[in-house]
């Protein structure tokens, strides 16, 4: 079962997935930006594969899982060639972020799910696996992985609503990737709104604005 960060609140629950060599105390602070009265109550995993390179440590990851793959995510080649890989840790990832949303009690159709970089990409995985669609997907500087698969899982799904950001000089995941991902939604029906930004891979304070709107929008 993943460890995480919890920010108590009101009895609607978001689930926020941090980004490859991050932990759960990095996402924490978005809960106070975009939910200052409280309704939500938020929750923030804590990846499973701790991240060792050189004898120092990096935080945690998703994926990939093994050293070996590990040493080209930190070199930056593994991130190249995300869109036609299909990792065993992903699928690892989007099970195991269910298995937490079954043992919250809630339903995960009432779920607000998100992610910041490797999280939104997990967060979407999680979506795949279920089969259903949670109450909102906030996609944070993701990229698309795994486009095939992803594809034709979305294909002919309930509709589902979703949030995407990503910088235009995003250095890390480009911006390209994030339009293909956008493509991929939006081809399965998904109704949705796209926010780009002047900048590189992060959460700008008007992205936190817009999405904490958004959060406060939605029914009660």
């Amino acid at each position: 079962m993943l460890d995480y960060r919890t920010r108590s609140g009101g009895a609607e629950t978001v689930v926020i997935l941090h980004g490859f060599g991050a932990d759960s105390s990095d996402l924490y602070p978005l809960a106070a930006e975009m939910d200052a009265a409280g309704r939500y109550t938020w929750h923030f995993p804590q990846a499973p594969y701790r991240i060792s390179y050189g004898g120092a440590a990096f935080g945690s990851a998703w994926f990939p899982r093994n050293d070996t793959e590990i040493a080209g995510a930190l070199e930056g080649s593994y991130f190249n060639r995300l869109e036609s890989m299909d990792p065993e840790g992903l699928r690892q990832a989007g099970a195991e972020v269910l298995e937490l949303v079954d043992s919250l009690g809630v339903d995960f159709e009432s779920v607000v799910l998100g992610g910041f970089s490797q999280g939104a990409m997990v967060a979407v995985e999680a979506s795949v696996q279920a089969g259903r669609r949670p109450a909102d997907l906030l996609l944070f500087s993701g990229a698309v992985i795994a486009s095939e698969r992803w594809r034709a899982a979305l294909s002919g799904s309930p509709q589902f609503e979703f949030f995407q950001s990503h910088g235009t000089a995003d250095p890390i995941l480009p911006f390209e990737g994030a339009r293909r991902l956008l493509t991929i939604l939006e081809d399965a029906d998904g109704e949705g709104e796209f926010m780009q930004f002047d900048g590189g891979h992060g959460i700008p304070p008007e992205i936190m604005d817009r999405a904490g709107a958004r959060l406060q929008k939605r029914p009660q």
